[in-house]
């Protein structure tokens, strides 16, 4: 008996356009994660920060300012991220 062969025809376009629909519904997601982890690199280097004011140590004070400006940049590569998944999938 022959078995019938089965083909599997891939549509890129159509692969990419269910990509760009998938990144863009998950988008919120990666605001989600900027935002957490966001909110406990500030309470870290806020900590940090704190505590090394009141001790007169100066490397603290450095990596706790360090550590709040990443919490900040990470908030706007979350945002930006997100806004970069809603419009590839409205105007791609």
């Amino acid at each position: 008996m022959a078995e019938k062969k089965m083909t599997v025809v891939i549509d890129p376009s159509l692969e990419y356009a269910r990509r760009l629909h998938y990144n863009e519904r998950h988008s919120g997601w990666t605001i989600f994660r900027s935002i957490y982890w966001a909110v406990y690199l500030l309470l870290v280097g806020s900590m940090l920060y704190s505590f090394s004011q009141a001790s007169s140590v100066n490397f603290g004070a450095f990596f706790g300012l360090s550590i709040i400006s990443l919490a900040l940049f990470l908030l706007v590569y979350g945002f930006s991220s997100a806004l970069h998944l809603k419009l590839m999938k409205r105007y791609a």
